[in-house]
């Protein structure tokens, strides 16, 4: 199952954050062992691994027609259709082209239907179908296909558990079932009627313990792709366990460092991005090279676009201009628009912004936080205090001293009642990472305070960082009232992504 079943986490909670989304677990598959000659069988071997790593490196026509010539020596090996689903679904995930999605999906029920050829009593009968419904609902969440996504999510999770039933040990699914049980256990409650409707439970701290089994079980049950179960638990770290620093150091395992892809470039320079580490991000970012022939990865451009503008770069926009230049897709096209205002509000002009802004109300989808924010911006007709706007930016990219300086300089009595909110929620947040989480607790708790009923995104986030915060702290029912503060709160903005990270965080303090 590919790193892009993490998709599975944004989108039940609706958000479908393809930053976060392209992000987390690829396919973990253990060494079958062929059957006699005319039958089917499942055998993965080292040229499989080597056409896998093409797949894994964007290469996905090099990889087709290096599967296409396997299959003429081994017609029957259905890990070559395994590899060939991956292909198809990796990229329509990538590129989100509703093209190659009208393509390639008749091939599911193809493949499913030689899967189901295998003797009922081999494990690989049961996992390959429920890796391949996995990989399609992954892929037909992202055209918003969701009956049908929902429906074979629900047969993959029957499937698995099956398996596990009669093996509690067979990697795989051991994988795909620490996957989805960490997913579910994030769905907001809005969402959790659909979970239980289709008999799927879950939670973060069981499908962590799920993938860290599997390490333990490598010494006695070989498989090929260890390097993802490491992807997939530094990622749930990142993404469920708000522990980056323990995410980050998963991914600097010899297994994956030893990997040359542009997906793997961009998860590291994501996490480090989303943690406040701009420099190292964009060092990862200009480090980054690629073998000859590798396709460009727009989000590189994406990401590179957002980390210089974060610093203040005035060449931000050319990686911005790039990024939906080359990119296809349907998210973060309105972000990017936003962006490129934000950058000419900046560096140029009003006028400018306006351009930009209106190019974000027509160009794009509003699947996703990200770009629903920017068109809530567009269509509300404000134009972005300037100094907070630096302030905002700086603070996203870790330059604490210099956004706090700018925010000393900002008269209040000239700010509207939004823009005194946010003012204040930006100094809580520059004294928590300044003076340390005491004092940052005090001055989210003083906002909550004087905003009980507010429904602004800068008082339901206060409320999640406070609880994080007490958590670190190892307070824990301090930490579990001010999750369920955040819960109530009904956040304007980014609301789905703020209230999945309290329901994970809540997760986390009944383990």
């Amino acid at each position: 199952m590919p790193v892009f079943v993490f998709h599975y986490v944004s989108t039940l909670n609706m958000r479908l954050h393809p930053l976060y989304l392209l992000c987390i677990c690829f396919i973990l598959l253990v060494s079958g062992v062929q059957a006699s000659d005319g039958a089917y069988y499942v055998k993965y071997h080292p040229e499989l691994k080597h056409i896998y790593l093409k797949i894994l490196e964007s290469k996905f026509e090099e990889g087709r027609m290096s599967l296409e010539r396997l299959r003429t020596r081994e017609p029957n090996n259905l890990a070559i259709d395994h590899l060939e689903n991956y292909a198809d679904c990796f990229q329509i995930f990538v590129t989100e082209d509703n093209t190659l999605f009208k393509k390639y999906k008749a091939n599911k029920s193809l493949r499913l239907s030689r899967f189901a050829k295998l003797p009922l009593n081999d494990p690989y009968n049961a996992y390959l179908q429920a890796d391949v419904l996995m990989q399609w609902s992954a892929a037909r969440l992202k055209f918003e296909e969701y009956i049908t996504a929902f429906r074979d999510i629900s047969r993959a999770y029957k499937l698995l558990d099956a398996i596990l039933d009669e093996d509690p040990d067979f990697a795989p699914a051991l994988k795909n079932k620490g996957i989805l049980s960490a997913i579910i256990g994030t769905v907001p409650d809005k969402y959790k009627w659909g979970i239980k409707l289709i008999g799927l439970e879950g939670s973060i701290p069981e499908g962590l313990k799920m993938m860290e089994r599997i390490l333990t079980l490598k010494k006695h049950q070989p498989f090929f792709f260890e390097e993802e179960v490491h992807a997939a638990i530094g990622l749930t770290h990142f993404y469920f366990n708000n522990q980056p620093e323990k995410a980050i150091q998963t991914f600097q395992h010899p297994r994956l460092k030893a990997l040359n892809s542009p997906l793997l470039v961009f998860l590291v320079a994501n996490m480090h991005r989303r943690s406040g580490l701009n420099e190292k991000a964009l060092e990862i970012l200009q480090n980054a090279k690629f073998p000859s022939g590798t396709p460009p990865f727009p989000f590189l451009d994406f990401i590179e676009g957002d980390c210089r503008l974060r610093k203040l770069d005035k060449d931000a926009d050319i990686y911005l201009k790039r990024f939906l230049k080359h990119y296809n897709g349907r998210n973060y096209i309105k972000e990017s628009y936003q962006k490129l205002a934000w950058h000419g509000l900046i560096f140029k002009n009003e006028s400018t912004y306006d351009i930009y802004m209106n190019q974000v109300i027509e160009e794009g989808y509003q699947m996703i936080d990200e770009d629903k924010s920017a068109l809530k911006e567009a269509e509300s007709g404000i134009i972005p205090h300037p100094v907070l706007l630096k302030a905002r930016l700086l603070f996203d990219g870790g330059y604490y001293a210099t956004c706090r300086k700018l925010l000393e300089e900002i008269s209040e009595s000239k700010l509207t009642a939004t823009q005194k909110l946010e003012i204040k929620y930006r100094r809580a947040r520059v004294i928590e990472k300044l003076e340390g989480p005491n004092s940052g607790i005090q001055a989210f708790l003083t906002l909550i305070k004087q905003n009980p009923n507010s429904t602004s995104y800068y008082v339901c986030n206060a409320a999640l960082l406070c609880a994080q915060l007490y958590e670190k702290e190892g307070q824990k029912a301090k930490a579990a009232e001010y999750y369920r503060i955040c819960l109530r709160l009904k956040s304007d903005d980014y609301r789905m992504g703020i209230h999945q990270k309290a329901k994970a965080g809540l997760q986390r303090l009944k383990k």
